[in-house]
């Protein structure tokens, strides 16, 4: 008796904890549906999938928007150069074929000066034409365009001395409209 009334005590807490884990879970799956339902009803679509700080929606249209993915999307452009060691921090894709969008901002630890000379330079080793750039404070802005792709590049102080890169790149049609 002593011996069952010993393994109640010692299991007792172990359910509890069982239990709470459980009651979490339970809780984050709910948040997390009624989370999509909001975005589904804002963006129209019924593919919104939320995992953990990741959130990812596809439009009917095959657009795509990733938050917290820190990936590319996988058909972004590869003749845009990329800062080496940034971190994507979020991205968004749309269209594909003749046209097409993508947009991601990345962090990085280096100097608001090294990422800057970094596309200053990159931009035009790799063949693109600069048709704007400033500089203002800490924050650099580029657009340049590449056979039938354009590409705007900010570069600027972020969050505890880092640095933030939005990189938008359009790809269009080298088609032009009849008259």
């Amino acid at each position: 008796m002593r011996k069952s009334i010993f393994i109640g005590a010692l299991a007792l807490p172990l359910l509890g904890a069982s239990c709470f884990n459980l009651q979490a879970s339970v809780t984050d799956k709910l948040a997390e549906q009624a989370t999509e339902k909001v975005l589904e009803g804002v963006t129209g679509t019924k593919d919104v999938e939320i995992n953990g700080d990741e959130v990812s929606i596809v439009g009917d249209d095959g657009q795509t928007i990733n938050i917290g993915s820190n990936q590319l999307p996988e058909d972004f452009p590869q003749a845009v150069p990329l800062y080496s060691g940034a971190t994507v921090q979020s991205s968004f894709s749309t269209g594909s074929g003749e046209e097409g969008v993508w947009t991601v901002t990345f962090s990085s630890t280096d100097s608001v000066a090294t990422v800057n000379n970094f596309f200053k330079d990159a931009l035009a080793d790799n063949g693109w034409e600069t048709t704007y750039s400033y500089s203002l404070d800490e924050s650099y802005g580029y657009t340049a365009e590449r056979a039938d792709l354009a590409v705007t590049v900010t570069v600027s102080a972020g969050d505890e001395n880092g640095t933030s890169i939005f990189i938008s790149v359009s790809k269009e049609s080298t088609v032009t409209p009849e008259e």
